[in-house]
């Protein structure tokens, strides 16, 4: 015979119970432990139905023995049963369809009495099964169960009003109870006191003494209703135009306790006995919506979002803000409300739970794809201005064109969330920073600390790279909505101060103070500690001709005294630190203009006078140390240094790397050496040669031009060149590698003669004496040359 899956299950089941012995009672207890995990409630209440069964009824009370194996397993799942949601229903199973070997229990007035004994069921658990039973469909069961129930209930409830304090407490009685058996015991003794044999006065001292055990802060979520239920009502706080407290409330106890559902109540479905089956494992809020609408049928669903402003509301996760959006939804759809008339306003408005709030906002700019604030109305921020437009796509950066969402962080960041407001914003700044800038300044109402600090931060931005930069700026500083021009300097001053007193960044500053007119503005700062940046900004501006240095400082000095000498000082320390040693050396600060140095040092030893001595004496070594150290950048450009000159290049600097003049000498003599060679030729020749080159100027074109010590027919003759110092630090023969500024043209001068031009030896190895062949042979070439008509071709 083919079994299914659960029926070979259940058989499987029986047999194990029939075969239990001493022996092997912890395998079969295993084993049927495995079982009624894989297959559930069917296996559960089977195996209930055959343990059971296996008890003798017919015993009586005097010879009731040790409990056979059976019992004990029996006794064993009696006791879990009671923290089952299963618990009614499985009674109740068990005694209406008994399995046909059960023939002892007989249904009588001692049933109660003798299913206690066999099972040695507490009074709680008596009381418990009364309760099932009562639900029993045998007739003759559930009367017997409500009888019962009156003859036990006021004995447990008159020993727990008699007990004081856990030492006195009795085995088995209500002290040891769980909250989920406290539940079903209470719910049938408080609903309906008479039926169950209790009077007014055990009744009212009976809920003060829950109310004493119990107290508001620590009663169970599920006892509350029952203990205090004069405020825990859902009814009747509900009514057609109320506030919906009540409901407000109910949703923040879904949204905080939306998780472990499944472990902490172990909810079951008529589906969820099933394998596979898609088991709830959080709130079902459509049960409560429902439940509201039955209860009051034109209850204005609005009046909850209105009163989600209350102490116990809290959004912790994702999960909880889903659920939040999902019943607001819901709930404006199921009371006729159109989902654009969502209550944004409520969440925009000031709460008295601020940290609410804060939570819902939080959770809201970190989940867009649940709720986004700019697919509701709201004032939006203007971007018309902006040369290049923000992003239109993602909703996380759609809600930062909210005016109203920007306000309502900014009066949370003064309730004492300022750092957590100060963290949501980090966002803006990073991906949107144009947006905020123009939301900042569009808000009104006061400068408040954390706005001004965003503002602080983002000015920086545009000073740098930002296809925004020049219309944000000029924007800012033209705003008529608050006083920003303060807020503006202080961010440049701090972002020149952030990085080390860069040069390039202060160039940028000046160039944007020009553009906006503020640079007046900018140098007149009173405060002290902007006095390097202001400083520093004078003489950048100096030395573009924007203003004169020399007078702004003395207007300074007499306006700010010795604190603002005792700045000055402090800048050329940190500026031209040479000048504490007195020498120029080498630093990673850019150098101060000579011309910057001494207009700043000129107008210290103007007030020398008028300052302290510690200035005074400041000021002296300052003056002494700058003396020596202009005399050595004087110097200079004669000197030849092992590392890079800064300024202009100085060829002569590389001349010996580039040629290697060691091995000449000292040039000297040159026409007397000259004069000394002799290329005598023909007396009659036109290049009479002898006693010297004379005879060649009267020939066109002749060489004797380069070295003829007579007059020249320019009145600007080329100046001689001449040399000082060892070969590489003056002048050289080599043009184009030393200082072509020594060759220029001068006026007629009639004291210039041959004395003047150095006598160089160009050829200081080449031997005076040339035979008689060397000299005829360059006479008849230059004969030649010179004698040649010109050729036709060489005509242009």
């Amino acid at each position: 015979m083919n079994l299914d899956s659960l029926s070979f299950t259940l058989s499987q089941i029986s047999y194990l119970v029939a075969s239990l012995t001493k022996k092997n009672y912890k395998q079969v207890v295993g084993e049927l432990t495995k079982l009624i995990t894989l297959h559930g409630l069917e296996a559960d209440r089977h195996l209930l139905q055959c343990l059971f069964s296996s008890v003798d009824f017919s015993e009586s009370a005097s010879k009731i023995s040790a409990p056979t194996h059976q019992n004990q397993v029996l006794l064993e799942q009696c006791s879990s049963l009671l923290n089952k949601p299963s618990l009614l229903t499985a009674v109740c199973y068990i005694t209406d369809n008994p399995l046909i070997t059960n023939k002892t229990l007989k249904v009588g007035p001692q049933f109660f009495h003798q299913l206690s004994k066999c099972l040695r069921l507490s009074a709680v658990q008596e009381v418990v099964f009364g309760i099932a039973l009562r639900h029993s469909s045998n007739t003759e069961i559930a009367n017997l169960a409500q009888a019962h129930l009156r003859s036990t209930v006021p004995i447990l409830v008159q020993s727990y009003i008699d007990t004081e304090g856990s030492s006195q407490q009795h085995g088995g009685g209500l002290h040891e109870t769980s909250p989920e058996v406290l539940h079903l015991i209470l719910s049938t003794i408080l609903k309906t006191p008479k039926e169950v044999g209790l009077t007014n006065d055990i009744h009212t001292t009976f809920l003060k003494t829950l109310q004493r055990d119990f107290p508001k802060e620590l009663v169970p979520v599920v006892l509350a209703p029952l203990v205090y239920p004069e405020q825990c009502e859902l009814a009747p706080e509900m009514s057609s135009d109320g506030p919906g407290l009540s409901g407000a409330r109910v949703l923040a106890v879904m949204c905080r306790t939306h998780s472990g559902l499944e472990e902490s109540l172990n909810i079951q479905t008529p589906g969820s006995f099933n394998k596979g089956s898609d088991a709830r494992s959080s709130w079902n809020v459509e049960v409560l919506i429902q439940a509201l609408k039955e209860i009051i049928a034109n209850f204005q669903w609005n009046s909850v979002v209105s009163e989600l402003d209350h102490p116990e509301f809290i959004i912790k996760d994702r999960q909880g803000l889903c659920l939040l959006i999902n019943a607001l939804r819901q709930g404006l759809q199921t009371f006729g409300f159109h989902p654009e008339t969502f209550p944004i306003d409520q969440f925009y408005k000031r709460w008295t739970n601020v940290e609410g709030q804060f939570s819902l906002i939080q959770h809201i700019l970190k989940n867009p794809d649940i709720f986004c604030f700019a697919d509701y109305s709201c004032v939006p921020v203007a971007v018309d201005v902006l040369k290049t437009p923000p992003e239109q796509d993602g909703k996380e950066l759609a809600n930062w064109r909210s005016l109203n969402l920007a306000e309502l962080l900014l009066n949370l960041s003064e309730c004492g969330l300022y750092n957590h407001v100060q963290e949501l914003f980090k966002i803006p700044i990073h991906s949107c920073p144009d947006v905020l800038v123009l939301a900042l300044l569009q808000i009104s109402g006061p400068v408040t600390l954390l706005r001004q600090e965003l503002l602080t931060t983002l000015i920086p931005i545009f000073l740098g790279n930002h296809p925004n930069s020049a219309i944000i700026l000029h924007h800012a500083w033209h705003t008529q909505n608050i006083n920003i021009k303060p807020i503006i300097m202080h961010a440049m001053a701090e972002w020149y101060v952030r990085g080390d007193c860069d040069q390039t960044r202060l160039s940028r500053i000046l160039d944007v103070a020009q553009d906006l007119k503020a640079l007046s503005m900018l140098l007149n700062a009173q405060s002290a500690q902007s006095y390097p940046f202001i400083i520093d900004l004078a003489c950048l501006a100096s030395r573009r001709e924007y203003l004169k240095l020399e007078k702004w400082l003395s207007d300074k000095i007499n306006e700010h005294g010795e604190a603002f000498v005792t700045a000055c000082i402090k800048f050329l320390h940190r500026r031209c630190p040479q000048i504490s040693k007195g020498e120029d050396t080498l630093t990673k600060v850019a150098p101060l203009p000579t011309e910057t140095l001494t207009t700043i040092v000129v107008c210290l030893q103007r007030c020398m006078n008028n300052v302290g001595p510690d200035c005074q004496e400041a000021i002296i070594t300052i003056v002494n140390n700058c003396t020596l150290l202009l005399k050595s950048r004087q110097q200079q450009p004669t000197i030849l240094r092992s590392r890079a000159i800064e300024g202009a290049i100085n060829p002569s600097v590389f001349a010996g790397q580039l040629y290697n003049h060691t091995g000449v000498d000292p040039i000297a003599g040159l026409s007397t050496n000259l004069a000394n060679i002799n290329l005598g030729g023909p007396t009659n020749s036109a290049f009479n040669i002898q006693g010297g080159l004379g005879p060649l100027v009267q020939s066109p074109g002749s060489p004797s031009r380069i070295l003829s010590a007579g007059p020249s027919n320019s009145p600007f003759p080329i100046i001689p060149i001449q040399h000082q110092g060892p070969v590489g630090t003056g002048s050289s023969l080599v043009l184009g590698v030393n200082q072509m500024s020594n060759i220029g043209r001068m006026g007629p001068n009639p004291n210039i003669d041959k004395a003047r031009i150095p006598e160089y030896n160009l050829f200081p190895d080449i031997s005076s004496h040339v035979s008689k062949e060397i000299e005829d042979e360059a006479n008849n070439y230059f004969q030649r040359i010179y004698n040649h008509p010109p050729s036709s071709h060489f005509i242009h």
